[in-house]
């Protein structure tokens, strides 16, 4: 019997009935951070069944003997068990009765109660307060008792509570500075501590306890249950991940990994921006799993190659070194040609890991099924697609999130990585298109905030931030992507519980006010994330191009209709600088929820006062620093978008009212400083967040303009991102004065099937079930001469065809063009796709290989026959060719398919990126395989 395998499948059974048990008490586990406490110390809210006492006698200023403490069955306040304690005590003030429970946040939710009966009056019940920050003569954290009420019913069963705990912390605060100074720091207080003063007089006293209550009780995190109330260690003691069901665990808490791509920086300065784990291209060096222990970060990793081992004794384990590791990842672009190597790296993963059984996530780029099924129960997905100026609508990247698993494994966890910077193949164009002088392209704040918003909506757990420059440098740039991740990771750590363990329920569409109408905006959707009676809706919009140019929705008064919410639930806007009350009222179909400025995106909380006081704590710690970000961000895209606008006011028109919209930006930045320097936290984020959007109407309106003359921002890498397209207009400039050559491409008027073969035009196809290609020449349409290229993708059975095609089944590649370094050409020709290709978001994709896929035009629906052009710019010397694909369910028609190149005159020799004019090159055949071609018909 296979031991190994047999302990796997156990350990995956336990997860799978544990799954259940998480579905319906997770959220409550993660929002208050129960921990197991030490032998001794009471769980939250306590009814005495057990026979254990918990209350102990510490201090005192009376002398005093204990004559009986146990657990007792007689005359309990309720249930059938109270604790019973007897003393006899001479003169003094107190004798205390403490029990230690978790380090509380000091909050007005929480009002810790505890029944009482007594034979004599005057019994009260305090709080111990825990100031972290402030230490007294010996260097200990201070301490102080705050009071609650007083036991006065004599005989009889009564609830003692400590309630308002902020004023009465602010009623001791007073004296304290008086002692040690004003400028003593009392920030993050806790509580950590009740105490009952059980001295009523010299005498004897009799003294039962029952039903202690413990509401709203939110864990300081980081803080353990020590007596003096001194801070944890600064490195978490690490003991288990597991994955449960899609949910990772960590330590028995629910886990939201935020990951940055690592490039060399320090895991410290990573972490001080937020991010929990960082994922690394290789197996991890010591150095690297001793900073990661050091500053507690997790790696997500390749793991370390094993050497085989003869005999029985098997492959090494992973031993404690590995402890930082969170997951091992097996690589991106994982294909068909890595599958079976892959299968056997798996399971000895598994064999070397047996003990912590790590999770293994890996990024396939097809055969997702195949790569799903073998990585198992411990498997996550790493979705990554290319989306920052590409022509795959931003809008369209919650549903490719949500659509792609359904090919693997159903309910696999997966990840999504979130772009930070544009693809490197985007970023070479722009350089050689702009002689060197364009900047790289970089995602402002707004798009990764659109990104990481589709990426919740699809229900991810856990997002990868793609980087592949270091974030610790110090141009300009680089800061300003610094600081928008660290504004995105705040906010990731403010709905974390909801992420981490809650599921995506619905996903609704807003009603948009606009001057006289009203009606629902496709553009504007909220998926809702429930996690017990708490619902987490986070509404984001995306007009066409966002993924360019972020657009500024036209309309106020946003409207939200939420199902199912309980009726003692409360609606809040959630922001990194405070929780703004929202208006709401209950009607038939749900409640509706308005909000009056939205601006990209929004997070609305409909709970009860639970997670609103978890969020408070929360948010009292994290706004003042997430406004200055706010602010440090919006003065950024001010002079930014400024400075862009000065250089397109040189070139072309400026944008109708930018003047306008820059005072309104200007006055809006200028309120932000005010309310930061009054410590009105929420209102400095709100009026940076207003300086953002009519900076938004500027770049889009510039935007807009370039990209009016190429009909398809496709057509040039230099209307990717805005701080490009003063180099557009350039490039505009100097294509009306270039002279074009010939088309290098033979038979691109596809008049002759045999000679089009001959010429080296070759289709291809991706065989899958349920599917079948054609790929001909036809008569029946065409732009010019007879005949034109048809591509056909039809369902074996038109009632039920598939609804989801992971790899383009069909695509033809033109003849190779041989091309110089630098050298510049146009493509172009006619297509028509007179219905919307199904099955797939991609559509018709038309693409070069000197820029690849991320540079395809992607083609849906046309009015007959549509004209495309692509102006490119090759990275070096040697062949490239046209792709035309069809990635769905469909049909498609190509014609007039032309490449030239564009001769430079003597006075832009250097801005091509040539040393010499390009001349015209004669095609050389060359073969270059790709799967099995079907031959044209003759």
């Amino acid at each position: 019997m296979d031991v190994t395998a047999e302990s796997r499948r156990t350990a995956s059974s336990r997860s799978i009935l544990r799954t259940g048990i998480l579905a319906s008490g997770v959220f409550l586990l993660a929002t208050l951070r129960i921990t197991e406490f030490a032998c001794g110390q009471a769980p939250l809210d306590d009814d005495f069944e057990g026979p254990k006492t918990t209350w102990q006698f510490t201090d005192a200023d009376a002398p005093y003997q204990v004559e009986g403490h146990q657990r007792t069955a007689q005359n309990a306040h309720r249930g059938t068990g109270c604790e019973l304690v007897q003393f006899s005590a001479g003169n003094g003030r107190f004798v205390h009765l403490s029990l230690d429970i978790p380090p509380a946040h000091v909050i007005a939710e929480f009002r810790p109660a505890l029944w009482v009966r007594a034979n004599r009056p005057g019994i009260e019940l305090r709080a111990r307060v825990v100031f972290p920050r402030a230490a007294d003569d010996k260097g200990q954290p201070l301490t102080r008792l705050v009071r609650g009420t007083t036991y006065r019913k004599q005989g009889s069963w009564e609830a003692l509570h400590v309630d308002d705990i902020p004023k009465l912390v602010e009623a001791v605060v007073r004296p304290m500075r008086a002692q040690y100074g004003s400028h003593i720091d009392v920030r993050e207080a806790y509580v950590d501590r009740l105490l009952l003063n059980v001295y009523c007089g010299p005498g004897r006293t009799q003294v039962a306890l029952d039903d202690l209550e413990l509401p709203h009780l939110v864990p300081v995190e980081g803080q353990g249950n020590n007596p003096a109330g001194q801070r944890a260690a600064a490195i978490p003691t690490r003991r288990r991940v597991e994955l449960v069901g899609s949910i990772l665990i960590v330590d028995d808490h629910p886990f939201f990994p935020r990951i940055i791509e690592h490039q060399g920086e320090s895991l410290n300065f990573l972490k001080q921006l937020g991010f929990n784990a960082v994922s690394v291209p290789t197996a991890p060096t010591d150095a690297l799993l001793e900073e990661a222990r050091r500053s507690g970060m997790w790696l997500v990793c390749r793991p370390p190659v094993l050497p085989k081992q003869e005999g029985d004794d098997g492959p090494p384990l992973f031993d404690g070194r590995f402890e930082p590791v969170l997951a091992w990842h097996l690589g991106q672009k994982l294909g068909t040609l890595e599958l079976e190597p892959m299968r056997e790296r798996v399971e000895q993963i598994h064999r070397a890991d047996e003990q912590a059984n790590r999770p293994i996530t890996c990024d396939p780029a097809d055969e997702l099924a195949q790569y799903a099924r073998m990585l198992g129960a411990e498997g996550i997905l790493t979705l990554h697609r290319q989306v920052l100026g590409t022509t795959f609508e931003l809008a369209d990247f919650a549903t490719w999130l949500h659509t792609r698993p359904r090919l693997g494994v159903p309910g696999m966890p997966a990840w999504a990585t979130i772009e930070t910077q544009y693809n490197k193949e985007l970023t070479k164009q722009i350089s050689l298109l702009s002689g060197g002088q364009a900047a790289e392209p970089v995602a402002d704040f707004e798009q990764i905030r659109l990104l990481v918003q589709a990426a919740l909506s699809a229900g991810v757990r856990g997002l990868v931030f793609a980087s592949h420059s270091p974030l610790d440098a110090q141009d300009t740039a680089t800061r300003a992507r610094a600081l928008a991740l660290s504004l995105a990771n705040l906010e990731l750590k403010l709905i974390h519980d909801w992420i981490a363990a809650g599921n995506i329920t619905a996903t609704i569409a807003a009603t948009v006010n606009t001057t006289n109408t009203a009606g629902e905006n496709p553009g504007i959707t909220g998926a809702i994330v429930q996690a017990s009676h708490t619902r987490l809706l986070l509404p984001y919009w995306v007009g066409t191009g966002a993924q360019y140019v972020p657009d500024q929705l036209a309309g106020n008064l946003i409207t939200f209709v939420v199902k199912g919410a309980p009726d003692d639930n409360s609606v809040y806007e959630l922001t990194v600088g405070g929780l703004r009350s929202l208006p709401s009222e209950r009607r038939v179909g749900g409640v509706h929820v308005k909000q009056n400025e939205f601006g990209l995106t929004s997070m609305i909380l409909l709970t009860d006062q639970l997670a609103v006081g978890a969020a408070t704590a929360q948010l009292w710690e994290a706004a003042p620093r997430a406004a200055k970000l706010q602010r440090d961000l919006a003065a950024y895209k001010f002079n930014y978008v400024s400075e862009i606008d000065r250089q397109l006011a040189r070139l072309a028109d400026r944008v109708l009212n930018a003047p306008m919209l820059f005072d309104q930006a200007r006055k809006d930045l200028n309120e932000a400083e005010r309310n930061l320097t009054l410590k009105d936290w929420p209102a400095a984020c709100l009026s940076a967040q207003r300086a953002m959007r009519p900076l938004r109407l500027v770049e889009r309106g510039h935007w807009e303009k370039a990209i009016a003359s190429i009909r398809s921002p496709a057509a040039s890498p230099l209307v990717a991102s805005f701080g490009e397209i003063p180099h557009q207009w350039v490039l505009a400039r100097k294509l009306e004065n270039l002279s074009r050559s010939r088309s290098l491409l033979e038979q691109g008027d596809f008049e002759s099937p045999r000679a089009a073969w001959e010429a080296g035009w070759r289709p291809y196809r991706h065989s899958q079930q349920g599917i079948t290609t054609t790929s001909s020449f036809v008569q029946t349409e065409h732009v010019s001469g007879t005949s034109s290229l048809y591509l056909a993708v039809k369902p074996l059975d038109a009632d039920v065809p598939p609804s989801l095609i992971e790899t383009p089944p069909l695509w033809v590649e033109t003849p190779p063009i041989s091309a110089d370094s630098g050298q510049w050409f146009r493509i172009h020709g006619w297509v028509k796709v007179p219905k919307a290709i199904e099955a797939s978001l991609e559509g018709l994709m038309i693409f070069d290989t000197l820029g690849g896929p991320a540079l395809a035009e992607r083609i849906g629906k046309t009015e007959g026959w549509k004209e495309f052009t692509l102006y490119r710019a090759a990275p070096a010397s040697g062949p490239f060719k046209l792709v035309i694909a069809l990635t769905g369910i469909g049909d498609a028609w190509v014609d007039g398919v032309t490449i030239e190149t564009l001769y430079a005159s003597q006075s832009i020799r250097a801005l091509s990126g040539t040393g010499r004019n390009p001349q015209p090159i004669q095609n050389k055949r060359q073969t270059l395989r790709l799967g099995t071609p079907p031959r044209f018909p003759n």
